[in-house]
């Protein structure tokens, strides 16, 4: 099964955007995630970890994905 996230990341601009883009997502593929990134506005961020769709849910990727978020949820306030 596959997402496209494209149509529905163009409805929230100009919010600010955290995009976690995982490197080899077979479920809502990489390419599709970074066309969707490209075409938003600022303010935005982009960051890409190695692996699986599910895998940042766990383990050492948990933490980065974890602390990634916070840093941007600091740089809003």
């Amino acid at each position: 099964m596959l997402f496209n996230s494209r149509p529905f990341i163009l409805l929230i601009t100009p919010t600010p955007l955290l995009l976690m883009v995982m490197s080899e997502d077979t479920i809502t593929p990489t390419d599709l995630q970074l066309t969707a990134f490209n075409e938003e506005r600022e303010p935005k961020q982009l960051h890409i970890l190695n692996g699986g769709h599910f895998i940042v849910f766990r383990g050492p990727l948990f933490k980065q994905n974890a602390a990634t978020q916070t840093e941007f949820l600091k740089w809003l306030c």
